[in-house]
């Protein structure tokens, strides 16, 4: 359960403000010793303060799936839907279902390569007009390099295409990023 309660300066009269909840049951498992499994399945749900914002309910769920395939090489893959806020016009929120998959090598104890693949759908919810519906594909790319237990560094690089039902919510989208990371 959560509240969310948004400050609404600047003019704004719409209240986002919003009480959720998700009741979920789920499992974890080792299957093989090197495939481990999670899944997860319940009910999301969030109530709006505005009786002008409409009250989403939907399905929750997830499960991912780590296969190592060896001691330097895990693939990764996995499927997550939730609800999701919004700053969109006559929309209170979206559903976001995502699936992923992924590759994890490590060349050496303390470097790791990695590459995923990904698509989600995002389907706004709302009383008035036409929600939006947005497909998105990602591609990435990235390095980490551990120092220690506690610092590493890295880079990646990710692709984004979004293709939307409303004109002007299509998007293609270059990142690169460059990290240092402490821990403790």
């Amino acid at each position: 359960m959560d509240s969310r309660v948004y400050d609404r300066k600047g003019g704004t009269t719409l209240n986002r403000s919003n009480h959720g909840k998700s009741v979920v049951v789920g499992a974890a498992m080792d299957l093989s010793g090197k495939t481990k499994a999670e899944a997860y399945l319940g009910q999301a749900k969030r109530n709006y303060v505005d009786p002008a914002q409409k009250d989403i309910s939907e399905a929750a769920y997830g499960a991912k799936l780590t296969w190592n395939v060896n001691e330097l090489t895990s693939l990764i893959g996995s499927i997550d839907r939730g609800i999701e806020e919004t700053t969109i016009a006559n929309s209170s929120g979206y559903v976001n279902t995502s699936y992923k998959a992924g590759v994890e090598h490590a060349i050496m104890r303390n470097a790791v390569l990695n590459a995923g693949l990904g698509y989600a759908n995002n389907e706004y919810q709302g009383n008035t007009g036409v929600q939006r519906d947005d497909d998105v594909m990602t591609a990435e790319a990235g390095a980490k390099y551990y120092f220690n237990r506690n610092f590493s560094a890295g880079a990646s690089y990710t692709f984004r295409d979004r293709d939307s039902n409303i004109v002007g919510g299509d998007y293609d989208r270059n990142t690169l990023m460059l990290k240092l990371t402490g821990t403790y």
